[in-house]
């Protein structure tokens, strides 16, 4: 390529760079949940837990950004800890492809291991009536970073909600943060990837 094409590319390129660094880009844990395409109440727990059930708690001083979730697993019973009940019931079509996920942090305890899942329900509230079993789950290990969660699954025929929720287990007492959740069509973990920016 001749030297002058070189330099033109390479002027090109740090205009480019130039005009990116004076953009108020997003945080790379915003994109998925703050798109309109997400289908998830609340989030980022912006409003507190409206829209979820479960008995975390909510640490306004952090998150992706804050405010997050917290979530403890405490000795309730012999065998292992688990933080579970975080979820929400979700409307969604039948026949249709969705990702989805979360991210969580680490706060304390042993090396535990969570899961974000979907369970599919044939009515809109996710009563047991309707249940009709697990969609699919994305597992990962917490670490003191934000760790992302994510998969995607297609809905049966006869779907009208499912239910997202993030499962996490240890034989320790742990707790945990959770923030960012997301479920949505073209919501997939190649796109998800592809739109990180850190």
């Amino acid at each position: 390529m001749p030297s002058g094409s070189v330099a033109r590319n390479v002027a090109a390129a740090a205009g480019i760079l130039a005009a990116l660094a004076g953009l108020a880009l997003p945080a790379a844990n915003t994109w998925a949940c703050a798109t309109p395409a997400n289908l998830v109440t609340n989030c980022g727990f912006d409003s507190g837990f409206l829209g979820w059930t479960g008995g975390w708690t909510l640490d306004s001083g952090q998150g992706q950004p804050p405010p997050s979730a917290l979530g403890t697993a405490g000795p309730l019973e012999p065998g292992p800890m688990y933080a579970a009940g975080l979820g929400q019931c979700i409307g969604v079509s039948p026949s249709t492809t969705y990702g989805f996920g979360a991210r969580a942090q680490f706060v304390s305890g042993g090396a535990f291991s969570c899961s974000v899942s979907v369970f599919w329900y044939a009515n809109a509230t996710c009563d047991a009536t309707g249940f009709q079993g697990s969609a699919a789950s994305a597992n990962f290990v917490p670490a003191p970073s934000w760790t992302l969660g994510t998969a995607s699954f297609t809905t049966a025929p006869t779907s009208a909600s499912v239910k997202l929720q993030l499962i996490c287990m240890d034989t320790v007492v742990f707790s945990l943060r959770a923030d960012d959740f997301f479920l949505g069509q073209g919501l997939t973990p190649v796109e998800l990837e592809a739109l990180t920016i850190e």
